[in-house]
């Protein structure tokens, strides 16, 4: 039976029958004035057992790192494979639940963990959108097979609507990395940080170069002009170079036109 009764009513339970052995026990030995001091505390203990009074115990850092590298391998070799709409659904699902499991993480991440969660489902719900667009996925293949920047280009802003998925999936990708940055992870690679930094840049500064200053403009939610757009990707990233990166990267459009 013990079976069909959910975890924290159980607990509930335990607390009242172990309150009343000792109401039977303790309590007949007790002047008028302890017996109140008492009881508050045995009311008390067995009200924060019922509900969980101080939560998890936080995890050590290595016990963090050690799971959250384990996780982190899994999701990066989870996106190297070509999934279905479905099967990659299914795999984020099990991935987010993994990373939910290291919390409450060392204090000191609080923030910065939190922060990798939100990104983490971003990420999740722009993948999802553009695995969902045919159109989107063959016009990657598309723009993938050619080395000249001048046609990747008209490739991938020919049609605003793609390319907004392209550039939400872009920057999703970016927070969620530079969300990353900020944890103690090093996802099976030994590598320094100014290599992951580097990476970070890769992925954000050529964006200037691909998409019209519009689509990201919007994207980013600022006026559509080459300095704004610009030092938002700056503070997106935290890296100070992905800004004049960023101002090349539309000059060499403007060339090529």
């Amino acid at each position: 039976m013990s079976g069909d009764i959910p975890e924290h009513w159980r607990t509930r339970v335990v607390g009242c029958y172990w309150l009343r052995c000792v109401d039977r026990i303790t309590l007949s030995r007790m002047g008028p004035s302890s017996k109140a001091a008492f009881a508050i505390t045995i009311i008390g203990f067995a009200f924060c057992t019922g509900l969980g009074c101080g939560g998890k115990d936080r995890l050590s850092l290595g016990e963090f790192v050690t799971r959250g590298n384990a996780v982190c391998v899994s999701e990066r070799q989870a996106s190297q494979g070509a999934m279905s709409v479905e099967a990659f659904a299914r795999s984020r699902h099990r991935l987010r639940a993994a990373y939910g499991r290291l919390q409450p993480p060392p204090e000191r991440f609080d923030a910065a963990f939190t922060e990798f969660l939100r990104a983490f489902d971003g990420e999740t719900r722009a993948q999802l959108a553009l695995r969902k667009s045919p159109r989107a996925l063959a016009t990657l293949r598309e723009a993938g097979t050619t080395h000249d920047f001048k046609r990747m280009e008209r490739i991938l802003s020919r049609e605003d609507r793609l390319a907004s998925l392209f550039v939400a999936e872009n920057l999703a990708n970016a927070k969620l990395e530079v969300a990353r940055l900020r944890l103690p992870l090093q996802c099976g690679e030994k590598i320094r940080r100014s290599v992951r930094e580097a990476r970070v840049h890769n992925s954000v500064a050529p964006m200037c170069l691909y998409y019209h200053r519009d689509v990201l403009a919007k994207a980013l939610g600022v006026e559509a002009t080459e300095k704004k757009i610009a030092h938002a990707l700056r503070e997106l990233s935290g890296l100070s170079r992905v800004e004049p990166a960023c101002l090349k990267g539309f000059a060499f459009q403007r060339r090529r036109s």
